[in-house]
């Protein structure tokens, strides 16, 4: 069953199914705690780190606009986690730790040893759960394919002969 579509339109059906994709491969990511098979460093604070409130989950948004897919995630935290990096260790994070440890009541002793370091920044692993992966390549190239073969190109060409 072969349909006519123009160029942009299958474009944009083609990034509608890259977004579903990329929602679906990024719900996997939190349960598996796992990107492209490999599986996210431990976390020494929480075994649950990025899932235990799900508000990273929740508040990363795929959407397809025209031929794009875009990825939003409105929490300052994501693109750290995402990409991995360092952050700077400021005064305000020192304040923290100390408040965290004295909650605590001395019996999580990880607290006292952040807000004593003489380290300057916090190196945070990639732990990532959005974009595209081995597996999501592999799937939209059968989406493409499928679609591809399912277009009838030619049907909005007309050919005029003249023979003379």
């Amino acid at each position: 069953m072969s349909e006519e579509i123009s160029k942009s339109a299958l474009e944009e059906k083609l990034a509608r199914n890259l977004r579903r994709i990329m929602s679906r491969e990024t719900q996997d990511a939190f349960k598996n705690k796992a990107w492209d098979g490999k599986a996210w460093r431990p976390s020494r604070l929480s075994d649950n780190l990025l899932i235990q409130s799900s508000a990273l989950l929740n508040n990363t948004l795929h959407t397809a606009q025209g031929s794009q897919v875009l990825v939003y995630c409105g929490l300052p935290y994501a693109t750290i986690h995402n990409e991995g990096g360092s952050i700077p260790i400021t005064a305000r994070m020192r304040r923290y730790f100390w408040a965290r440890f004295i909650e605590s009541k001395g019996r999580e002793e990880h607290w006292r040893a952040m807000a004593l370091t003489k380290k300057k920044s916090i190196h945070i692993p990639q732990r990532q759960f959005t974009g595209i992966s081995k597996q999501t390549d592999k799937a939209f190239e059968e989406i493409a394919d499928k679609e591809i073969k399912n277009t009838d190109f030619m049907k909005g060409f007309k050919l005029r002969l003249n023979i003379d």
